[in-house]
């Protein structure tokens, strides 16, 4: 699997999502990825838009992978959601494969 979401945090000035992404894709593989500062994660409705990426660059700046099938580990920041949400979906833009739904809260 090529992504993943590896951990969810609500805090009370913040919800992030940390992801872990592998370039691989089939036989050949991907030299460089980035997030759409538009990337948002939707809960009961609300959508609540990126404020921040770490370790990721912000399109169109890129971050470069250094060799094939190599794993990297980026947090995206969002504003809090309600502490009484079971589930959110993320969703990078419209024609991004980066699309997570049904996120179960931790």
């Amino acid at each position: 699997e090529q992504k993943k979401i590896k951990s969810d945090k609500l805090a009370s000035d913040y919800t992030a999502v940390e992801i872990i992404s592998n370039n691989q894709s089939g036989s050949s593989y991907y030299q460089w990825c980035n997030i759409n500062r538009n990337t948002y994660i939707m809960v009961n409705g609300t959508q609540y838009t990126m404020t921040k990426a770490e370790g990721i660059k912000i399109a169109p700046d890129k971050t470069y992978f250094s060799y094939a099938g190599q794993d990297i580990t980026f947090t995206l920041y969002f504003p809090p959601i309600p502490t009484s949400a079971t589930s959110m979906d993320l969703i990078e833009s419209a024609d991004s494969e980066w699309k997570f739904y049904g996120i179960k809260i931790r």
